[in-house]
């Protein structure tokens, strides 16, 4: 991983996939899904790879406004 800040992000980095939370990093504009977590793979159905070839309007069944 790479160092930022003098940090490593390993540990975010392992947190955020092992989390038994449903977790998805999301650009903000587009609404492009930039990492899903396990536990989201498994809720959503889809690998990892297939979640980063989506966005969130692809997956998410509310209105925008929700």
């Amino acid at each position: 991983m790479k160092e930022e800040s003098g940090r490593n992000e390993e540990p975010f980095q392992l947190i955020f996939q092992k989390h038994a939370a449903i977790m998805l990093l999301i650009e903000p504009v587009t609404g492009k899904i930039i990492e899903a977590n396990e536990a989201a793979q498994r809720f959503y159905g889809y690998t990892g790879s297939q979640l980063c070839a989506m966005s969130i309007q692809d997956i998410n069944f509310l209105p925008p406004e929700e």
